[in-house]
C-alpha cells in the first residue's frame, strides 16, 4: 500500500533504474539537479540500548558506506548528496550520543565518499538530526569542512543550521568566525527545523514568527555580507543553500538577492531547494525566475556598465532506498518510532477508559444519558453523553449573548492568540489523545486521523488567524481631499449556529474558529457520532484562554437543539457542513422565519454539503497515476468525504489497463481495525450507513446493467466493514452515477474515446445536481483546457492529474455550488469575511457652504435638441459625435476642412494602428483592454484582426529596447486577462512557431506573443463611424469652405 500511494509520490526509487528515470523527469522541468539521500536514519527516544556484536556494528557502517558510495554512482556533476550520520548504525549513534570522536571505521567511511564526491564534481551537505546528537554532527562536520573546504574557492561539506533553535544565529557567527581564523571556506544549508515533535521545546523559538525572523534575519546578513563582526570585505567564502516550502519567505530572500546584484551588492549567491512532491509550484516559480534573470543575462552581452544578473539555482531533494529503509523518513508511525510508540500509548490509554464521558454542563439536568458505539466494534460503546433539552439550549444561547459585548472588545490580538495557543495544545500535548479519540470512535487509521484531527484542525486555527488579520487590514488607502474613512469590521449582531459532521473533526474547529475570531459567538452543535472529539477540540480552546460562554458545545437531539436556534429572534448565521437534504430543511425553516420577521437580521447561510464527485480519464493519462489516484479519493476512509470520487469515465483505448491495475492495487488493500497499522480500510461510521450502503451493493450485484469489477461483500458482524466496490456500468444513464452512497461504492463507464466532448456534457449534467469536486486525468493540454471549460461549474474544486480529495488548506480552499452549498470556500478569507457585519466610517474636514450650489441639477442645462458643434472629423471628433448621439443628442454638426471622411488631417487617417494592452501605467492597460472589448463589437467588429502581436529584440539590441520588452511583460505578467494570452519565445522555432514568415537564424532573438493583441484597419473604421452617424442624422459640413454642404 505505502509504495504506490506514498513512496512513490516522495522518494526517488528502489533501484539505480527507478532513480534515474526519476532524476531525469526533475531536470526537464528546469531544475538544476537533485540532492540524493540514502534513506538510513535512526530515530532516537526508543529502547535500542543494547549493542550487537563489533562485527555487526561494522557492518552496519560498511552498509551505510555502500548505501553512499551507490547513491554518488547515481549521480553526476552538479547534483548533491544528503548524508545522515546516524545511518551509520550503533557505533556511530553512540558516539554522537557521547559526544566521542568518529569511529575509525566511521571516519574511514566518510573520507572515501568525500574523496568520490569531490573526485566527480559532486558536493555534499550532512543533515542536521535531533539536539541529543547535533552537537557532536556539528563537530565532526566542522572537522570536515577544515579538510575539504580549503581548495581555492571550492565547498565541498555543506552543514546545516536550524533557524527554529534559539541558537541559530549564534551558531552561524561561530562557524563564520572559525572559518575566517583558519582560512576554509563554509558551506551552509539554512532550513527552519525538521524534528520539533523530538527535539527539547525549550531550545526552539517559542513563535513561528520568531523563527521567522531568525531565518530571515540570517538570510539577509549573509546576502549583503554583514553579519555581526564581519563586512562584504572581511567575510570568509561562504555558500549558502536555502531549503525551504515556505512562499513568502523564499520570495523575500529572491527579490532581495535580485535586488542586492542590481546594485552590485550581493556577497554571497543563493541557491535554493525543496523536498520531492512538496511545494513543486514554489520550484516552477524559482525555476521562471531564473529564466528571466537568464534572459537578461544574456541582453547584457558586450556590456560592462552594469553588474551581473542573479540568477538563481534550484534543486529537488530525494530519499532513496527500499520502502522499508524510506519508512521513517515518509511517516513518524513507523515500528519503534517515537510517534508509533506515543500514538500506540495514548490509544491503550484511551481504551481502559471507554466508553469515555462528555461532562455535563453546570445547566444540563437531565437524567437520559446517550451513547455511541465504535465502528470498528458495534458492540463496545464509545462515548456517553447527556444531552441539553431546548429550554437548556436556550439558556446557552442567553449565557452566549452576554459574553458577546466582551469578547468582541478583546483585541484581535489577544483572540488570535488564543486559537494559535490552541493549534499549538493540538499539535503537541493533545495530538496523539485526539488522534486516538479519531481512530476509535469515528474508525479512521492513523494517516487520516492525523490529517484530520491534529494537522488539518491545527491548520484552520493558524489560517485562520491569518485570513481574520487581511480582513482586518482591508482599509482604505485613497482618501479624497477633505475628508478620511475606514471600515469597521464588526462581528454579526446575535449568535451564529454551528453544525459540524461525523467525519472531520477538523471541519468542527474550522466551523467555530472562523466567525469566533471575527468577535461572534457561537452555539455548536456536532455531529453525535464525533462527540468526544469535539469535546476535547472544546476543551482544549477553554485551555487556550477562550472565556466561558463564546463557544457553547450543546449535544442531544438535533431537532430539540436546532428549534430552539430558529426560534431565538438573535440568530444571526448558519455554518453548516453536512447533508444536502438536511441543509435545505434548515434553509427553508431559515426563510419562513425571515418572511415572518421572526429574526432581527437576514440570517446568513454558510454551507458545504454533498458531493456526487467525479473522475475523468482521457486517452492520454498516465493510467498507473490515475488508478492510485483514484483508490485514494474513493476508498479512503471508506469512501466517507464529501470530497470522495465515487463515479469515474474511462476511454475505451485504455479501459483494460485500468481495471487491471486497479483490480492489482485493490488487492493489496488491508481492512480492520484502525488500531492495526496496516491497515488502509477501516469501517463505515454507523450502522444506518452500513444498511444504505450494502442495501446499494445488493440490489447492484443484481443489476444486468452492472458488471463487478471489484469487492461487492461487506461484513457487519464485529465491525461495520464494505470491501472497495468497483462496478462497471454498460449505460451511461445508471441512477449509481447520480445518486449518493457516502461510502467505498465507485461506479465506471467506459466510453469511446472519440466521444470525449459528449461524455463532457454528461458529466456535467449527472452527479445527482451536486457540484462539488472533479478532476480530469490527461497529458493533453488541449483535453485539459476543454475539460475544464465544459465543466465550469460541475464542481467547485476542480483537479488535473489530482484526486478529488486533494484541498489542502492555505493551497486551495474548498466547497462547491449548485446543491454541494453556498461555495464560500473553506480555509480562504472568503469564509471568514461571511461572519462579519461591516461598517464604513467616513469624517470630513470642511464646513459645507451653500445648499443649492452643491446641486449641478440647479443649474441651467441644455436640452438634447439643443445645437451641438464638433469641430475636426478625426478620431476624437467622430468619437464624441458618436457617443453625444448614443446619448441621444439630435442636432449634432461636425466640422472639418478636409474634403472627405477619413480626413487626411486626421492622425487615424492610415492604414492600421497596432491594438495592443502592454503599458507601465496600469490605467492604460485597463483602458486598452476597454478599447479591444470596443473593437469587438458589431460597429467596430469589421475593422479589427486579431492577429496577435510579437515584441521581441537580439543580444545587439539598445538597453531602450530590452527595457521596453521587460517593461511590456511587467505590466501584464500578474493580471488576470493575459494569463492564458502570453507565450514566451526563446528560440528561432519558437519564433516559427507564431508566425511562418521568419526565416533566418533568429539568433539570440527573445520576446513574447500576445494573442490578445492585433490591429485596426484606421482609415475604413473612420469611414464605418462617419456612414453610421450620416444615416443617424448627423450632419457633416467639408472642404476649406463654410458654404459647402
Amino acid at each position: 500500500m505505502i509504495k504506490p500511494f506514498i513512496y512513490d509520490q516522495f522518494c526517488a526509487g528502489t533501484n539505480k533504474s527507478e532513480i534515474q528515470k526519476t532524476i531525469g523527469g526533475i531536470q526537464k522541468l528546469g531544475f538544476a539537479g537533485v540532492i540524493l539521500c540514502y534513506a538510513k536514519e535512526v530515530l532516537l527516544g526508543n529502547d535500542n540500548a543494547a549493542l550487537g556484536s563489533r562485527g555487526q556494528r561494522e557492518a552496519e557502517i560498511q552498509n551505510w558506506l555502500d548505501g553512499n558510495m551507490e547513491t554518488l554512482n547515481m549521480i553526476e556533476a552538479g547534483n548533491w548528496l544528503g548524508i545522515k550520520f546516524t545511518g551509520a548504525g550503533q557505533d556511530a549513534t553512540k558516539a554522537l550520543l557521547h559526544g566521542q570522536d568518529p569511529p575509525p571505521a566511521f571516519a574511514e567511511a566518510i573520507a572515501a565518499i568525500a574523496e568520490k564526491a569531490r573526485s566527480q564534481g559532486c558536493r555534499i551537505w550532512i543533515d542536521a538530526e535531533q539536539q541529543a546528537v547535533q552537537s557532536t554532527i556539528d563537530r565532526w562536520t566542522i572537522d570536515l569542512m577544515r579538510k575539504y573546504n580549503n581548495h581555492g574557492s571550492s565547498v565541498l561539506i555543506y552543514t546545516t543550521i536550524q533557524a527554529y533553535l534559539k541558537q541559530s544565529r549564534t551558531k552561524m557567527q561561530q562557524y563564520l568566525t572559525l572559518a575566517a581564523d583558519e582560512g576554509w571556506n563554509l558551506g551552509v544549508k539554512l532550513v527552519r527545523g525538521a524534528y520539533i515533535a523530538n527535539d527539547i521545546r525549550e531550545r526552539i523559538h517559542d513563535t513561528k514568527e520568531e523563527t521567522d525572523a531568525s531565518y530571515n534575519g540570517i538570510v539577509r546578513d549573509i546576502l549583503t555580507g554583514n553579519f555581526e563582526g564581519f563586512t562584504p570585505h572581511t567575510l570568509p567564502d561562504t555558500r549558502l543553500f536555502l531549503a525551504g516550502h515556505n512562499s513568502v519567505t523564499v520570495r523575500a530572500a529572491l527579490e532581495l538577492a535580485r535586488d542586492l546584484a542590481d546594485r552590485g551588492e550581493l556577497k554571497v549567491c543563493p541557491e535554493f531547494g525543496q523536498l520531492q512532491g512538496m511545494a513543486d509550484d514554489l520550484g516552477g516559480e524559482i525555476i521562471r525566475f531564473g529564466e528571466m534573470m537568464e534572459a537578461e543575462k544574456s541582453m547584457e552581452v558586450g556590456t560592462t556598465d552594469s553588474p551581473t544578473p542573479f540568477v538563481p539555482r534550484v534543486y529537488k531533494c530525494l530519499t532513496w532506498g527500499s520502502v522499508q529503509e524510506c519508512m521513517q523518513f515518509l511517516l513518524h508511525y513507523a515500528p519503534e518510532s517515537a510517534e508509533r510508540e506515543s500514538l500506540t500509548k495514548a490509544l491503550k490509554t484511551l481504551r481502559s477508559q471507554i466508553p469515555v464521558s462528555v461532562p455535563k454542563t453546570s445547566l444540563q439536568s437531565s437524567p437520559d444519558e446517550y451513547s455511541t458505539v465504535m465502528p470498528s466494534e458495534t458492540r463496545t460503546k464509545f462515548a456517553k453523553y447527556v444531552p441539553s433539552t431546548k429550554e437548556e439550549v436556550s439558556e446557552l444561547i442567553e449565557a452566549a449573548l452576554k459574553a458577546k459585548q466582551a469578547w468582541q472588545d478583546m483585541p484581535f490580538n489577544d483572540r488570535a492568540g488564543i486559537f494559535l495557543r490552541a493549534a499549538e495544545l493540538v499539535s503537541g500535548k493533545y495530538r496523539f489523545e485526539l488522534m486516538a479519540a479519531t481512530m476509535l470512535g469515528q474508525g479512521k487509521n492513523a494517516w487520516q486521523a492525523e490529517i484530520d484531527a491534529a494537522a488539518e484542525l491545527a491548520d484552520f486555527y493558524r489560517f485562520n488567524v491569518a485570513y481574520a488579520q487581511e480582513i482586518y487590514e482591508k482599509q482604505p488607502t485613497i482618501h479624497a481631499p477633505g475628508q478620511s474613512g475606514r471600515t469597521d469590521w464588526r462581528p454579526l449582531e446575535g449568535f451564529v449556529y454551528a453544525i459540524s459532521p461525523f467525519n472531520f473533526t477538523a471541519i468542527g474547529g474550522n466551523l467555530i474558529s472562523a466567525p469566533a475570531l471575527m468577535g461572534n459567538v457561537v452555539v455548536w452543535k456536532p455531529s453525535p457520532y464525533n462527540v468526544y472529539p469535539s469535546y476535547l477540540l472544546h476543551k482544549i480552546l477553554l485551555e487556550a484562554g477562550l472565556p466561558p460562554n463564546v463557544i457553547q458545545l450543546v449535544n442531544g437531539d438535533a431537532e430539540a437543539i436546532t428549534e430552539a436556534v430558529l426560534n431565538h429572534r438573535e440568530f444571526s448565521a448558519l455554518g453548516f457542513v453536512g447533508s444536502s437534504d438536511v441543509f435545505r430543511e434548515l434553509y427553508g425553516r431559515a426563510a419562513e422565519g425571515v418572511r415572518t420577521k421572526k429574526y432581527r437580521d437576514f440570517p446568513r447561510m454558510v454551507a458545504e454539503t454533498s458531493g456526487k464527485n467525479f473522475h475523468l480519464i482521457h486517452s492520454s493519462a498516465d493510467i498507473s497515476n490515475a488508478v492510485k489516484h483514484t483508490i485514494r479519493a474513493a476508498f479512503e476512509y471508506s469512501g466517507q468525504k464529501c470530497s470522495a470520487c465515487s463515479r469515474i469515465y474511462i476511454p475505451k483505448s485504455r479501459a483494460e489497463q485500468f481495471f487491471t491495475e486497479i483490480k492489482a492495487e485493490l488487492g493489496r488493500l488491508k481492512m480492520g481495525p484502525p488500531e492495526d497499522f496496516q491497515n488502509f480500510i477501516g469501517p463505515v461510521i454507523h450502522q444506518a450507513a452500513f444498511d444504505k450502503i450494502t442495501k446499494a451493493i445488493d440490489d447492484a450485484n443484481g443489476d444486468s446493467r452492472l458488471e463487478l469489477v471489484a469487492g461487492g461483500k461487506y461484513d457487519g458482524k464485529i465491525g461495520l466493514y464494505i470491501e472497495p466496490t468497483l462496478y462497471r456500468s454498460s449505460t451511461l444513464d445508471h441512477p449509481l452515477f447520480d445518486r449518493e452512497l457516502f461510502g467505498p461504492v465507485l461506479v465506471a463507464y467506459v466510453y469511446e474515446d472519440g466521444e470525449f466532448g459528449s461524455v463532457l456534457d454528461a458529466i456535467d449534467k449527472q452527479g445527482g445536481g451536486f457540484a462539488l469536486t472533479g478532476a480530469i486525468f490527461a497529458n493533453d493540454p488541449v483535453a485539459i483546457r476543454q475539460a475544464e471549460n465544459r465543466l465550469r461549474y460541475a464542481a467547485g474544486n476542480f483537479y488535473t492529474n489530482c484526486k478529488t480529495t486533494g484541498a489542502v488548506i492555505g493551497q486551495q480552499s474548498f466547497g462547491g455550488s449548485r446543491s454541494s452549498g453556498t461555495n464560500d470556500k473553506a480555509g480562504s478569507v472568503n469564509m471568514v469575511m461571511r461572519f462579519t457585519a461591516p461598517r464604513t466610517l467616513k469624517e470630513e474636514f470642511n464646513t459645507l457652504g451653500e445648499v443649492l450650489k452643491v446641486y449641478q441639477s440647479n443649474e441651467e442645462m441644455p436640452c438634447k435638441d439643443s445645437p451641438v458643434l464638433i469641430l475636426g472629423a478625426g478620431a476624437w471628433g467622430l468619437s464624441t459625435a458618436l457617443h453625444l448621439e448614443q446619448e441621444g443628442y439630435s442636432n449634432i454638426t461636425v466640422f472639418d476642412r478636409a474634403d472627405a471622411i477619413p480626413s487626411r488631417y486626421s492622425a487615424a487617417y492610415d492604414l492600421n494602428k497596432i491594438v495592443r494592452a502592454e503599458y507601465e501605467d496600469p490605467f492604460y492597460t485597463e483602458l486598452a483592454l476597454e478599447a479591444i472589448r470596443g473593437w469587438k463589437t458589431l460597429l467596430f467588429g469589421p475593422y479589427f484582426h486579431q492577429t496577435g502581436y510579437i515584441v521581441a529584440t537580439t543580444g545587439r539590441a539598445p538597453q531602450k529596447a530590452t527595457d521596453h520588452l521587460h517593461k511590456a511583460l511587467e505590466s501584464i505578467a500578474t493580471h488576470p486577462v493575459f494569463s492564458s494570452e502570453i507565450r514566451s519565445l526563446k528560440s528561432g522555432n519558437e519564433f516559427r512557431d507564431v508566425a511562418w514568415q521568419f526565416t533566418g537564424q533568429l539568433n539570440g532573438f527573445t520576446g513574447y506573443f500576445n494573442r490578445l493583441a492585433g490591429y485596426a484597419h484606421s482609415s475604413d473604421a473612420m469611414k464605418g463611424v462617419w456612414s453610421y452617424l450620416a444615416v443617424k442624422g448627423v450632419k457633416f459640413v467639408l472642404g476649406e469652405s463654410l458654404n459647402q454642404g
